[in-house]
């Protein structure tokens, strides 16, 4: 009778291995068949991400949706050595920001360069010469340049602006260079790149300034306001013609004690900014999927402003 996997061998060798297993590794390391895998599969201890390749479920469990698409993401390498990490997951890997609806698909590009591209269930084989390779925590990925192109050129439109926007934030690329090589990834790519903002600090604050100038507004982000008493603070977005500022409020809590003292701040904040003359506006991740909202917004909140002679 075959002997049971050896559940006390496996965690370390998860653990010690970021959490992916291949089938090969399974047999050649831990000595695990296939009925093995397939009864940890079953058991939960293992999630099958493609063919060969396993993730640790107890590292998915309560991560965020980047940790879970970086397991699943290793769990596709670890089947296919000869692959690294492209696009979208390039990117989760450098840790740039993108919505949730973009980190269903495992990204990869063969380090070779040669080869068709070919899509599975699971992920997404892309043609390409990436000019660069490297590693990030043991993960093979192409190099910060092709990931932010990469990740431009497939995600969507809010994505692609905020990968563009915190890759010029944390220097990950310069302006000059991504534009230098945006040529080969199409105009959607190079469009993000011309209207990024490194003042923008979140996914939110990117898609709000998107909105917002799709809607015809002249932006301004991260702008200073002063009183009598001082700095009142950086704002997210300011719409000059109108005298609006927009605040993105992502998923703030005001629990606790902490929190109420949060939300005073907040209020506070806020009446200065309206004792300038302004009209505030806060904006919540509903409020960007629909941009008439935003526009229900801004317009009335518009005619509460002082005129700007008054201000």
């Amino acid at each position: 009778m075959t002997a049971g996997p050896d559940l006390q061998t496996l965690p370390t060798y998860l653990s010690t291995h970021h959490g992916a297993l291949s089938a090969v590794g399974a047999r050649l390391d831990l000595g695990l068949a296939a009925d093995d895998l397939a009864r940890l599969t079953r058991a939960g201890v293992l999630v099958r991400v493609c063919r060969g390749g396993y993730a640790d479920a107890r590292s998915m469990e309560g991560a965020t949706l980047e940790a879970v698409h970086e397991l699943r993401l290793r769990a596709v390498l670890a089947a296919h050595p000869r692959y690294a990490a492209s696009h979208l997951s390039a990117a989760v890997l450098f840790g740039l920001p993108l919505l949730a609806a973009d980190l269903g698909q495992v990204h990869v590009v063969r380090r070779s360069g040669r080869g068709h591209g070919r899509r599975r269930s699971a992920y997404t084989v892309h043609e390409g010469h990436p000019e660069e390779f490297g590693s990030l925590r043991g993960a093979a990925t192409v190099g910060p340049v092709d990931a932010v192109l990469g990740a431009l050129s497939i995600g969507s439109d809010l994505s692609a602006q905020a990968v563009a926007d915190a890759a010029l934030r944390v220097g990950l690329a310069t302006r000059e260079l991504l534009l230098e090589r945006a040529a080969g990834w199409g105009p959607r790519a190079r469009h993000a790149v011309e209207q990024a903002d490194p003042g923008a600090e979140s996914l939110g604050e990117s898609g709000l300034r998107l909105v917002l100038r799709l809607l015809g507004y002249e932006v301004r982000t991260q702008v200073e306001f002063r009183d009598a008493d001082g700095l009142v603070g950086r704002v997210d977005a300011y719409l000059p013609e109108l005298g609006v500022v927009l605040e993105f409020d992502g998923a703030v809590k005001y629990a606790g004690a902490d929190g109420r003292e949060a939300l005073v701040r907040e209020k506070r904040r806020e009446d200065r900014l309206r004792a300038l003359g302004l009209a505030v506006v806060r904006i919540v991740w509903a409020d960007l999927r629909d941009p008439e909202r935003i526009r229900r917004k801004v317009e009335p909140a518009a005619r509460t402003v002082r005129p700007l002679a008054d201000r």
